[in-house]
């Protein structure tokens, strides 16, 4: 019980709650108001049996208002969705995942937004988790989300040192981050809040990537050793609704309007979205 109460009167000067006001209330107001300076960016997903995130995650980016959207898919799709302005078709690969002629597609629409969103449904196939883990050594904003976290698993080395990156994990998620790159802490779903939010204090600052994740009726943010957690009410909305992609692209789109604060995304995102349920 002490070791806790240490950790709290420790953790002051680097966790934040978001409780009533906003904490970061320039990003909130300051969204763009022309579309022509509103951000561009790529929603990636989707294989052949399933698109949904991708679908959610695109009627987000629209709904936020960012001001372009590209959709990259397998091409295995392509008698399965209505084709349009944004959607691009890449090789995909007998799984109907992609495939690794995919790559060039991917990097293009990757070099032409301001940030990317992984947003899943990419299936188990081990061609397509060499093509995203290629993708990833390309520069630039990404989030990374869902099974594509589980999907490139063995390259999480590359995934916690790439700068530019957030991901939106589950806890077993986390778990399984920590236990790939031999992370010398171990986290749990007993763990006290405030055990975990030390934890994930000290896991970024030794890696320059990115987190968010639920634990205990809480949203936590973590960058650069500094943590945001906020509580939210199950009774109002499911955990379930973290990983549909409107929470992503929410961050993924306050993350391309304000590249510099990464935290302050994050914690918008989450807060819009949350006034948007009441």
């Amino acid at each position: 019980m002490r070791s806790s109460n240490n950790s709290a009167r420790g953790s002051a000067a680097w966790w934040r709650k978001q409780e009533g006001e906003a904490l970061f209330p320039e990003i909130e107001w300051n969204r763009p108001e022309q579309k022509s300076l509103a951000g561009k960016m790529a929603v990636i997903g989707g294989n052949g049996l399933g698109f949904n995130a991708v679908s959610m995650g695109f009627a987000a980016a629209e709904r936020i208002g960012v001001g372009e959207v590209r959709v990259l898919m397998p091409d295995v799709l392509k008698k399965k969705v209505p084709g349009g302005a944004g959607m691009i078709f890449a090789g995909s690969n007998g799984s109907g995942g992609f495939g690794k002629e995919a790559l060039s597609e991917m990097r293009a629409v990757g070099t032409w937004a301001d940030v990317s969103v992984l947003v899943g449904d990419l299936g188990k196939n081990s061609e397509t988790a060499v093509v995203v883990e290629e993708f990833l050594d390309l520069t630039g904003q990404v989030v990374v989300t869902r099974d594509t976290v589980d999907l490139v698993m063995d390259a999480a080395g590359k995934l916690v040192e790439r700068e530019g990156t957030v991901l939106v994990l589950t806890m077993g998620q986390v778990q399984k981050l920590f236990r790939a790159v031999y992370y010398p802490k171990m986290v749990t779903f007993s763990m006290q809040l405030v055990n975990l939010v030390e934890v994930l204090h000290k896991f970024t600052v030794t890696y320059p990537v990115g987190v968010m994740t639920f634990h205990q009726g809480n949203l936590m943010a973590a960058k650069s050793g500094e943590v945001v957690t906020m509580k939210i009410e199950e009774t109002r909305w499911s955990p379930l609704t973290l990983w549909s992609g409107e929470v992503t692209v929410r961050i993924a789109a306050y993350w391309a309007w304000n590249p510099e604060n990464v935290m302050g995304a994050i914690v918008t995102g989450w807060r819009e979205y949350d006034i948007l349920r009441l």
